[in-house]
Protein backbone atom coordinates (compact mmCIF):
# COMPACT_ATOMS: atom_id res chain seq x y z
CA UNK A 1 0.00 0.00 0.00
CA UNK A 2 1.38 3.41 -0.93
CA UNK A 3 -0.82 5.65 1.21
CA UNK A 4 0.93 7.80 3.77
CA UNK A 5 -0.94 8.72 6.91
CA UNK A 6 -0.26 9.25 10.58
CA UNK A 7 0.06 5.77 12.08
CA UNK A 8 -2.49 4.49 14.56
CA UNK A 9 -3.73 4.08 17.05
CA UNK A 10 -5.82 7.21 16.95
CA UNK A 11 -7.95 8.41 19.84
CA UNK A 12 -10.72 10.94 20.35
CA UNK A 13 -9.91 13.81 22.70
CA UNK A 14 -13.42 14.68 23.83
CA UNK A 15 -12.38 17.91 25.56
CA UNK A 16 -10.79 19.32 22.40
CA UNK A 17 -13.21 17.56 20.00
CA UNK A 18 -10.39 16.23 17.88
CA UNK A 19 -8.74 12.99 16.80
CA UNK A 20 -5.15 12.61 17.96
CA UNK A 21 -2.37 10.16 17.23
CA UNK A 22 -1.42 7.84 20.06
CA UNK A 23 1.38 6.20 18.07
CA UNK A 24 4.33 5.71 20.44
CA UNK A 25 7.51 7.38 19.27
CA UNK A 26 5.83 9.06 16.31
CA UNK A 27 6.61 12.79 16.04
CA UNK A 28 2.90 13.67 16.08
CA UNK A 29 2.09 11.69 19.25
CA UNK A 30 -0.88 13.53 20.79
CA UNK A 31 -1.14 15.98 17.91
CA UNK A 32 -4.42 16.67 16.19
CA UNK A 33 -5.21 14.68 13.07
CA UNK A 34 -8.57 16.41 12.65
CA UNK A 35 -11.06 18.47 14.59
CA UNK A 36 -14.74 17.65 14.66
CA UNK A 37 -17.72 19.98 14.65
CA UNK A 38 -21.45 19.73 14.24
CA UNK A 39 -23.80 16.91 15.04
CA UNK A 40 -22.84 13.33 15.82
CA UNK A 41 -19.35 14.25 17.02
CA UNK A 42 -18.96 11.16 19.23
CA UNK A 43 -20.09 8.69 16.55
CA UNK A 44 -17.99 10.35 13.86
CA UNK A 45 -15.00 10.47 16.18
CA UNK A 46 -15.24 6.76 16.97
CA UNK A 47 -15.42 5.91 13.29
CA UNK A 48 -12.48 8.13 12.35
CA UNK A 49 -10.36 6.98 15.28
CA UNK A 50 -10.93 3.34 14.29
CA UNK A 51 -9.83 3.95 10.68
CA UNK A 52 -6.19 2.79 11.04
CA UNK A 53 -7.28 -0.42 12.79
CA UNK A 54 -9.99 -1.11 10.21
CA UNK A 55 -7.57 -0.50 7.34
CA UNK A 56 -5.04 -2.91 8.86
CA UNK A 57 -7.70 -5.57 9.44
CA UNK A 58 -9.11 -5.30 5.92
CA UNK A 59 -5.63 -5.35 4.40
CA UNK A 60 -4.71 -8.49 6.36
CA UNK A 61 -7.99 -10.16 5.41
CA UNK A 62 -7.53 -9.49 1.70
CA UNK A 63 -3.88 -10.59 1.86
CA UNK A 64 -4.93 -13.91 3.38
CA UNK A 65 -7.38 -14.54 0.56
CA UNK A 66 -4.99 -13.34 -2.17
CA UNK A 67 -1.95 -15.19 -0.80
CA UNK A 68 -3.60 -18.60 -1.18
CA UNK A 69 -5.24 -18.89 -4.60
CA UNK A 70 -5.26 -22.68 -4.18
CA UNK A 71 -7.49 -22.36 -1.14
CA UNK A 72 -9.61 -19.67 -2.77
CA UNK A 73 -10.26 -22.01 -5.72
CA UNK A 74 -11.74 -24.51 -3.24
CA UNK A 75 -13.65 -21.92 -1.18
CA UNK A 76 -15.00 -19.79 -4.04
CA UNK A 77 -17.76 -22.28 -5.04
CA UNK A 78 -18.93 -22.32 -1.41
CA UNK A 79 -19.07 -18.54 -1.11
CA UNK A 80 -22.36 -16.78 -1.66
CA UNK A 81 -22.94 -13.35 -3.14
CA UNK A 82 -22.64 -11.75 0.29
CA UNK A 83 -19.15 -13.15 0.86
CA UNK A 84 -17.98 -12.15 -2.62
CA UNK A 85 -19.51 -8.71 -2.10
CA UNK A 86 -17.83 -8.28 1.29
CA UNK A 87 -14.42 -9.20 -0.13
CA UNK A 88 -14.90 -6.79 -3.03
CA UNK A 89 -16.01 -4.05 -0.61
CA UNK A 90 -12.86 -4.64 1.45
CA UNK A 91 -10.71 -4.28 -1.66
CA UNK A 92 -12.58 -1.10 -2.67
CA UNK A 93 -12.15 0.43 0.80
CA UNK A 94 -8.42 -0.29 0.72
CA UNK A 95 -8.16 1.22 -2.77
CA UNK A 96 -9.69 4.49 -1.50
CA UNK A 97 -6.62 5.10 0.66
CA UNK A 98 -3.99 3.67 -1.68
Amino acid sequence: MSAQHTPGPWAFNDEAHRIESDAPGYPNDGWAICELMGQDIIGNARLIAAAPDMLAALTDLVLVFDARPDIMDKIRPLMGWAEHGALNMARAAIAKVS
